[in-house]
């Protein structure tokens, strides 16, 4: 993914990045569920800076800032509650493994609560066998490999796998000991016996002494380097995975196997560190775990005490009388480190990377700003955009200031005004108005242009020209009408989609109040509480002069009237009422629906067929309970009256 990106892409890529980490956790929310494929974008820059952390021979000095930006997005996202928006940051078990070694060491806590959140026993332990497993892909696949390329891949897999192992919860990490058990073997393998034999395939076979001589002409692209860098950064590992393994049996195990190789090396003699010693012993005169891991030994049965005593005896030797980090080969790393022009290099690079950033984010925000405010023009946005008021914004922070109609400090840095030559006509005029205003009055030091007109024959010419009174008309404005407000549209199609439900529901309910046009000289009579007088009355006669028409209109009553009689009796009665047995159908309660009805038994039957299968009958049960209720109303009020 990252390898299909141009580097200008790539800082592109790290300028949003920071960006985001400054907006506030509502914006950054939105924004994320608005634009998917920033999560995506986060993840690239993510793993473009792992690359560089992974990769470099020397500890990698990366962009502190743009790490502390990773970690403040994921932080942020956390607390706010919603671990499943943080993912989408880190989609993939690489991500976190990313992550880990990307931290500055400032933000380790804060790393650690972020994967307390996203990781679970199953994931730790699929990233522990993945990481495991390519780094003992190294030993059965080590003729495959260049011998020059055996230490790289080492040093950035154990540089990988001990950044994961210092910020994963150590929880999670109890449950996996005979993985961590098979890993520190081969870590304990590749160090003690992998890289000697890598060093004698490239120093051709010399010995540890001799090798020493050649540490003198070490530079930045000799095996050398990446050697005892390789060496470092898995003497690193293996400390991490043994403090993770202490209490356990399968400590003594792993310890047991060092320890023998160790002998070998005593009994040889002539040792010296991290060029042609061993694990045990570069930890003893590297790190302060030797005492515990001592006692762990010593605790043990499996040992034998005849020749592991003076092992012992002799690691503990070196680990409280020889100096730490001392040594031909550290003394050689040190030189290399203090030769290299760092503060330089760094300050170097800390005045170009501003004006590169700012160049490529110029442009970046000024296609981006265009395609959204397209009537700006790209000259103008690109005045605009070169103030130092806007430099280093992000795209949505400059549109808002444009939205705002902040445009900064727009004025020419000389006196005389100048007309952009590329601007388009609408926006000329305007600028010619403005300018105008600007330069109305001159200043005492801009130099005084003499006039081409000698003098003002009219009547106006001791008037002084304000050009603050030109009306001057909206030129931006489009070539269509101008459209309603948006209130008023959803007023006007909340009413018609309101008579359109009132016509659609008077198709299927027949206790709904049929949809009456009242004109001019026809209007309702409704009493005080607005209900219409007379509203079971027909408001027609039979001399209307409209028999087709009064013929249709009676027979659709008669229809919606059987309806009604049919629901209020299923509603008073019950399904069991429209069985078609025997007795139901010779009951006096169905005599008297058919009566009402004039339909047969079948027919009434296939209606409470139909009805059950009706998915409205529930709205229908409700509008018949409701018309009786009114009814009953009505007929309680007139008997008042």
């Amino acid at each position: 993914m990252t390898a299909e990106l141009s580097p200008r892409q790539n800082e592109a890529s790290h300028e949003l990045v920071r960006s985001l980490a400054k907006l506030p956790i509502s914006d950054l929310v939105r924004f994320t569920l608005q634009k998917p494929d920033v999560a995506r974008i986060v993840a690239s820059s993510l793993n473009l800076l792992a690359v560089e952390v992974a990769s470099s021979p020397l500890p990698h000095q990366s962009d502190t800032h743009l790490a502390r930006s990773h970690v403040n997005i994921l932080v942020r996202l956390i607390e706010r509650g919603d671990p499943s928006l943080a993912r989408k940051f880190v989609p993939t078990q690489g991500s976190l493994v990313d992550l880990a070694v990307t931290a500055p060491p400032e933000a380790k806590s804060s790393v650690i609560t972020v994967l307390e959140r996203l990781l679970d026993a199953t994931s730790v332990k699929e990233i522990l066998t993945g990481l495991s497993a390519q780094l003992k892909s190294v030993i059965s696949s080590q003729t495959q490999h260049e011998v020059n390329a055996i230490s790289p891949i080492i040093r950035t897999l154990a540089r990988l796998s001990s950044a994961f192992l210092s910020v994963c919860p150590a929880r999670l990490i109890k449950g996996n000991a005979d993985i961590v058990q098979s890993w520190t073997q081969t870590c304990f393998q590749l160090y003690d016996k992998v890289l000697p034999q890598v060093a004698k395939d490239l120093a051709g076979d010399v010995a540890g002494l001799d090798l020493e001589q050649e540490l003198l002409q070490m530079d930045g692209q000799s095996w050398q380097l990446h050697w005892l860098t390789c060496r470092v950064d898995l003497l690193q590992l293996l400390s991490n995975l043994l403090d993770n393994l202490k209490g356990s049996s399968a400590l003594v195990t792993v310890l047991r196997n060092g320890l023998a190789d160790t002998e070998k090396i005593l009994d040889k003699g002539g040792f010296s560190v991290l060029l042609n010693s061993t694990a045990l012993l570069d930890l003893a005169a590297t790190s302060n775990s030797w005492p515990s891991l001592r006692s762990e030994l010593l605790s043990s049965s499996a040992v034998k005490k005849n020749k592991a005593d003076e092992t012992i005896s002799s690691i503990d030797t070196l680990a409280s009388i020889v100096p730490k980090f001392t040594g031909a080969a550290w003394d050689a790393l040190q030189r290399f480190v203090a030769s290299q022009p760092a503060s330089a290099a760094a300050k170097g690079k800390s005045r170009q990377q501003p004006a590169s950033i700012a160049t490529v984010v110029s442009e970046q925000v000024l296609t981006s700003v265009d395609s959204v405010l397209p009537h700006y023009g790209m000259d103008r946005l690109r005045t605009i955009l070169s103030q130092s008021s806007f430099a280093g914004q992000s795209v949505e922070m400059v549109i808002q200031r444009l939205l705002e109609g902040d445009e900064g400090d727009t004025d020419p840095p000389t006196s005389v005004p100048s007309q952009p030559a590329a601007l388009p006509a609408v926006e000329s005029e305007s600028l010619v108005v403005n300018n105008l205003e600007r330069h109305s009055k001159p200043t005492s030091s801009s130099a005084e242009v003499p006039s081409l007109v000698k003098s003002r024959a009219n009547l106006f010419g001791d008037f002084g020209f304000d050009p603050s009174t030109i009306v001057q008309p909206k030129f931006e404005r489009s070539g269509r009408v101008d459209e309603l407000a948006p209130e008023l549209k959803a007023a006007i199609l909340a009413r018609a989609e309101a008579a359109d439900d009132d016509e659609a529901e008077e198709e299927w309910n027949p206790f709904a109040e049929p949809h009456r046009t009242v004109g001019v000289e026809d209007e309702l009579d409704l009493d005080y509480d607005g209900r219409e007088r007379g509203a079971a009355l027909p408001r027609h006669t039979a001399h209307d002069g409209t028999d087709d028409e009064d013929a249709e209109d009676g027979g659709g009553d008669s229809a919606r009237a059987r309806e009604r009689v049919l629901l209020r009796y299923y509603v008073q009665n019950g399904s069991h009422s429209f069985s078609a047995d025997a007795s139901t159908r010779k009951s006096e309660a169905r005599k008297r629906l058919k009566e009402a009805t004039g339909w047969s038994d079948d027919l009434i039957e296939s209606w409470a067929v139909m009805l059950e299968r009706n998915p409205k009958k529930d709205r229908l049960f409700a509008a018949a309970s409701q018309n009786e209720l009114d009814e009953q109303t009505a007929s309680r009020d007139q008997s008042r009256n």
